[in-house]
This record gives C-alpha cells, sequence and structure tokens, in this order.
C-alpha cells in the first residue's frame, strides 16, 4: 500500500502527484513491484502495457527558480543501465527531479537512448557499476521539458498522448510484423 499523506521516497511521491490527475487514471499507473530493479512506475491500463516513468533524484542544487541545475555543464544525463528499462518499456519517459522535490526535468526514454555516450567520473555514488552515461549536450533540445513539479502531470500527458498516437498509427498503418530471430551466441 503507497503511503499518499507520507511519501517515503522519491517515487512515492512522485506517483502521488501522478494518481491525483484524473487525465492519468486511464493509464492505471502504479508503482512496479520490484522498483529496485524494475522500472519506478509502470502503466497497467489495457493498451498501455508499454509505457512507464523511470524516477531519478537529483543531488545537485537546483533552485526553485532556475530550470535547470548550474552543474549541468556537459549536459542532460542519464545512466546506460536505465536503457534496460527502455527494452521493457519503449513508451517509457524519464523524469530528474530535484531534491527538494520542486521541479523536474521530463525527457521520452527514446531520446535519451538515442543520445552520445559518455563516460563520466561518479561524484556521487560507488555502487554503480558502470559510469557510463547517455548524454543530450543541448540544452535547448525540444524533447526535455523542464519544470516545476506541479506541472509533471500535464507533462506525462502530453507525452503520453502523442506515444500512445505513435503506437496507434505504427498498429494502423503496418502491414506486416517481421519475426527477427537471434543469431547464435546473442541473448
Amino acid at each position: 500500500m503507497i503511503d499518499t499523506v507520507h511519501p517515503v521516497t522519491t517515487e512515492h511521491h512522485i506517483i502521488r502527484i501522478l494518481q491525483q490527475d484524473k487525465r492519468l487514471s486511464k493509464y492505471k499507473l502504479k508503482l512496479h513491484a520490484q522498483s529496485k530493479y524494475g522500472i519506478d512506475i509502470e502503466a497497467t491500463g489495457s493498451g498501455y502495457e508499454d509505457f512507464g516513468i523511470e524516477v531519478e533524484s537529483c543531488n545537485a542544487s537546483w533552485p526553485l527558480d532556475t530550470p535547470y541545475p548550474k552543474s549541468w555543464k556537459s549536459g542532460f544525463t542519464v545512466p546506460t543501465r536505465k536503457l534496460k528499462f527502455y527494452e521493457k518499456f519503449p513508451l517509457s519517459v524519464f523524469v530528474k527531479v530535484n531534491h527538494s522535490l520542486t521541479r523536474a526535468a521530463v525527457v521520452p526514454m527514446s531520446f535519451v537512448c538515442a543520445a552520445e555516450k559518455t563516460v563520466m567520473p561518479s561524484r556521487t555514488s560507488s555502487y554503480f557499476s558502470s559510469d557510463e552515461m547517455f548524454i543530450i549536450r543541448n540544452e535547448q533540445h525540444p524533447a526535455i521539458c523542464y519544470c516545476r513539479i506541479e506541472d509533471l502531470p500535464s507533462v506525462i500527458d502530453g507525452l503520453f498522448k502523442s506515444m500512445s498516437q505513435m503506437k496507434r498509427s505504427a498498429v494502423k498503418y503496418s502491414d506486416g510484423r517481421p519475426i527477427f530471430t537471434k543469431s547464435k551466441g546473442e541473448k
């Protein structure tokens, strides 16, 4: 049971905000059963099973009146280990929130996984298995939305609607889907 009065994690806080917005009810958002090893928030509504939200808290100094932290000098980064969530939930969104939970940066995972990869020194954690990151160097990238946390449901709704439209178009106009077989040694 999610404690919506006293959220204990960033993910709990975000799911509480999203579940209060009626526009998002059709997606039937819920915390992933094993959030430590799976995407943080998944859509369980019929037809939306490929949708998800990965949430990450940012420890950087990020005041309410600043769209993104000044410490993001090299770009918007996402650990490459998040790729496994995109593979399972191809219509997912990455949300990075500030420590005080007042600001968010939101980007579709399809843009994240298409970004350049770079290795960065780990400044905050010693438990990462890899310091390889996806990096979007253009702070004005049109797919990144920097918003107040109270606007997050509207941003998620807009992104999910556009991804849903993309999915409907692909289904409607595809005249066949190939079946790919894995070569020897491929997992």
